[in-house]
């Protein structure tokens, strides 16, 4: 089997559940940060969201990572 056909072959996994888990608040304002010095847009209400402690959707985190 190619290396290919066995990547294909493997089961797939829903990263974002994973992802929106997994990154402190802190390290998503880091890139929320970095994003802006680059001048991307982004939703401003994940700071705000994030700022509140509240839960982010993964939604929001997609906006910071994407």
């Amino acid at each position: 089997m190619e290396l290919l056909d066995y990547c294909r072959s493997l089961p797939k996994v829903e990263l974002h559940a994973h992802l929106n888990g997994s990154l402190s608040d802190a390290t998503v304002l880091k890139l929320l940060s970095a994003k802006k010095q680059q001048g991307d847009d982004f939703s401003a209400s994940a700071e705000v969201t994030i700022k509140r402690g509240h839960q982010r959707t993964v939604e929001e985190l997609s906006n910071v990572l994407i």
